[in-house]
């Protein structure tokens, strides 16, 4: 620290003793009289609980991200409205999109062969909280129809309101 600066709050990994990796994090301000710094006031928090749950949580969706990219299937998360959220690259083979923007504007329910069809699915979801290889007829970009099975379910909050459907669609 240069004098008169402060040392804002910095990540430090040290090894205890004992050998274990610990996580530190350390603050330093100046104790200053008659424009001298005499002193540091240093804080220093052990941070390594926190810091393995952030590893742990950055692993766990670094392994999401693997499979919801790496499957062959169509993988999606959509709203209740029929909108995207997210969807791989293998929707947009299915769906016979080469741009993601055009796949992300195109409304869920425009993709159905039969709007009833979304209907039923989307009322047996909300029923049973999920589906398992429902057949469903789908529409491809160039209005040919695909026979499907679609795998989803509801993923509602902490009190129990809707927020999104998630699934796979196998061609």
């Amino acid at each position: 620290i240069r004098d008169g600066e402060t040392l804002p709050p910095t990540l430090y990994r040290l090894i205890a003793r004992d050998g274990t990796q610990k996580h530190l994090e350390i603050s330093a301000s100046p104790i200053r009289r008659d424009d001298r710094t005499i002193g540091l006031n240093c804080i220093a928090r052990d941070v390594s609980e926190r810091k393995a749950a952030e590893d742990a949580l950055q692993e766990s969706e670094r392994r999401y991200r693997e499979f919801f990219t790496a499957s062959r299937d169509c993988v999606f998360i959509t709203t209740q409205d029929g909108e995207w959220i997210d969807f791989n690259d293998a929707a947009m083979a299915l769906f016979g999109y080469a741009r993601r923007e055009d796949l992300f504007r195109t409304p869920i329910p425009e993709l159905y062969a039969d709007p009833d069809e979304r209907t039923a699915l989307t009322t047996q979801i909300e029923t049973q909280g999920f589906v398992l290889e429902h057949p469903v007829r789908l529409k491809r970009r160039d209005g040919s129809i695909i026979d499907t099975l679609i795998t989803a379910g509801l993923r509602p909050d902490a009190n129990g309101h809707r927020i999104e459907y998630y699934g796979i669609i196998r061609d």
